[in-house]
């Protein structure tokens, strides 16, 4: 809402987040097949409510991360537009993502650091344990960990 507010955008929220559905879908894939599907379903989705709507045109944020297929996205976009007859807005918005930091920070813009899908967070905090503090444990024969504490 901070960026409607700041521009006069029109903006239509969806607050369902389809996790059901996506994982219906997807349980048996692996990326990137995952990710396509997931594209396929978003878009899907967004292309029949703007043309619920009467929009001319509709787009994903997707385009904006460097981590995703923007030509799949293309593909995709452009097969749901013209199911639902409305035109798939493509732009290849990857460079906003790192020109336009400083801006979305100065805005209090949130910035999500992965597309949204719980395989993809999954990923994003994988092996958390290498950032854990790593100092003397028992194998170095510190007595803070001897079996005569327990």
């Amino acid at each position: 809402q901070v960026l409607q507010e700041r521009i006069s955008l029109p903006v239509e929220y969806e607050e369902d987040y389809g996790l059901w559905d996506f994982l219906r879908e997807v349980q048996h894939q692996d990326q990137p097949e995952r990710c396509l599907e997931c594209y396929r379903l978003r878009l899907e989705h967004t292309a029949r409510r703007a043309a619920e709507l009467d929009a001319d045109v509709f787009t994903t944020t997707l385009l904006t991360s460097k981590r995703q297929d923007v030509s799949a996205l293309k593909r995709i976009g452009e097969e749901c537009g013209r199911q639902h007859g409305v035109d798939f807005l493509f732009r290849d918005w990857k460079g906003l993502s790192e020109d336009n930091r400083d801006e979305a920070k100065k805005m209090g813009l949130y910035r999500q650091q992965y597309c949204g899908c719980i395989f993809s967070e999954e990923e994003r905090y994988r092996n958390t344990t290498r950032h854990l503090y790593q100092g003397p444990g028992p194998a170095s024969g510190d007595r803070r960990w001897s079996d005569a504490d327990d």
